[in-house]
This record gives C-alpha cells, structure tokens and sequence, in this order.
C-alpha cells in the first residue's frame, strides 16, 4: 500500500472498518476452504478404513474356503 493510501485510511475511519471487513472476510473465506478440504480428507480416510475392513473379510472367507472347503 502506497503512502497515498496509508493516509487516506488513516484519516478515515470508514475506510479502516472496509479495510478490517475485508480482511476478516478473506480470512473466513480461507478457513472455509481448510474445513472443506479438511472434510475431504476425512472422508476419503473413511472410504480407505471401511473398503479395508471389507476387503479383509472377503479375504478372510476366501482363506476359510480354500483352507477348509465349503462352509458347513
């Protein structure tokens, strides 16, 4: 920001609470977009967590199969 410009918010309050609101908003737009990537995330983890424990069981059933036959 140029000296111009400092003065000019300086002497200004209406222009210092702009200023600040913008700021503010910038900064809520930044903390929405790390809770949605956050989220994200999240998500994909629990995709990984519960394929995994399917793929185990599947797994589990095809060694019970291959090992011991058909089950009774």
């Amino acid at each position: 920001m140029g000296l111009v410009e400092e003065q000019a918010v300086r002497h200004c309050p209406l222009l210092r609470d702009y200023q600040r609101q913008g700021a503010v908003l910038y900064s809520s737009r930044i903390k929405q977009k790390f809770m949605e990537i956050r989220e994200a995330i999240c998500l994909i983890l629990l995709y990984l967590h519960t394929s995994t424990y399917i793929l185990h069981g599947h797994l589990l059933l095809l060694r019970r199969k291959w090992y011991l036959g058909p089950i009774p």
